[in-house]
């Protein structure tokens, strides 16, 4: 067989743990009446949808407008040095 111990006991422990389907559930299902409010299941979505022709109508959010913007371009990248890795200037 080609997996070690360890292996073995990372794929028993992962199988044990109860299948992402039973706790995903579509955001129209989340809004179909009966569904509980209090349920721990993760809703799935599409997220952010660029209006992609003419046609199409933007909608508004007020959750949306709440939410700070984070300018991606300001970010840095961070980078941890290994010691087992030379670097070449």
């Amino acid at each position: 067989m080609w997996m070690k111990n360890r292996d073995m006991k990372l794929l028993g422990w992962l199988s044990s743990l109860s299948k992402l389907g039973k706790k995903l559930t579509t955001f129209s299902e989340s809004k179909e009446p009966g569904f509980p409010s209090d349920s721990s299941q993760w809703i799935i979505g599409q997220g952010f949808q660029p209006i992609s022709s003419a046609k199409d109508k933007p909608k508004t959010s007020e959750r949306v407008t709440k939410i700070p913007f984070l300018d991606a371009k300001k970010f840095h990248s961070w980078v941890l040095p290994s010691p087992n890795i030379s670097v070449i200037f």
